[in-house]
């Protein structure tokens, strides 16, 4: 599979946040875990440091952004050679396509690892759906 890390430092730049040189630093592993005919990827995200927007500005810089990310990539990712269908849920789509399936943290009094699982939500698994209809792909 297709897998990186993307370190690049993230600033702040017009009410946004951006790749920089003198941004605070910001390292995400990234893992493609299904291609929609290299129109879209589903990925799994680790993120090494817990910088605002840290996903979402790293997957923009490598030309990747996130469907549904009106602040970083409105719309970008909509080609015109696609369904009318596609297109059409694409752009009523609510929210950025990225979910937390596990969290984990030391509690800061307690020093006690959390973690937290939950599963993928609908509105994502739609999404999928959609996706695996339209580039004609096995579930």
């Amino acid at each position: 599979p297709i897998a990186g890390t993307i370190d690049k430092p993230i600033s702040n730049y017009l009410n946004k946040k951006k790749t920089s040189t003198d941004g605070k630093h910001a390292i995400t592993d990234y893992k493609v875990t299904r291609s929609f005919k290299n129109h879209f990827s589903e990925i799994e995200c680790r993120i090494l440091t817990g910088r605002t927007h840290q996903i979402r500005v790293h997957m923009q810089s490598i030309n990747c952004p996130l469907i549904g990310d009106q602040l970083y990539s409105k719309n970008r990712n909509i080609s015109q050679s696609f369904s009318n269908n596609l297109k059409s849920f694409l752009r009523s789509f609510r929210r950025q396509a990225l979910h937390a399936q596990s969290l984990s943290f030391q509690h800061p009094k307690t020093k006690k690892m959390k973690s937290f699982f939950t599963e993928i939500p609908y509105d994502l698994l739609n999404l999928r759906d959609e996706l695996v209809a339209e580039f004609n792909l096995s579930c």
